[in-house]
């Protein structure tokens, strides 16, 4: 018995961050599969898996169409937040070449700016790399 599956949908940027929490697996794969396909008009799709505890081939092959489908279409569906288990079943399965996998959140944000004083440039040159 798999353990609770659960997607919250939200938008930044103009494009559509599925927050995915459970097993993607057989059983949560049509569910996946129903919200890939609503969101094919989308100009981005971030799959943010972090709280994905397993990824089965039925689960990795949701998202591996999904990639396909947008990406005819010029759109990008890009996975985040990868940790051990997930990243190596798309490792094991030969998947880095279809999907784009970033281990980091799905758009950082700029640090925020310095007010006040400008930093000092101490004019010591930079060390040999």
């Amino acid at each position: 018995m798999g353990c609770r599956f659960r997607i919250e949908i939200r938008r930044q940027e103009g494009r559509r961050i599925f927050y995915v929490e459970g097993d993607l697996d057989l059983a949560s794969a049509e569910i996946m599969e129903r919200l890939l396909q609503e969101s094919r008009d989308s100009p981005g799709l971030v799959v943010d898996v972090r709280g994905v505890g397993c990824a089965d081939s039925s689960g990795i092959r949701v998202l591996l169409e999904g990639a396909r489908r947008m990406q005819d279409q010029g759109f990008e569906l890009r996975i985040v937040g990868a940790g051990p288990r997930v990243a190596r079943a798309f490792h094991v399965l030969g998947l880095e070449q279809y999907l784009e996998t970033h281990p980091t959140k799905p758009f950082p944000k700029a640090p925020p700016r310095r007010r006040g004083r400008r930093a000092r440039q101490s004019g010591r040159p930079l060390p040999d790399s």
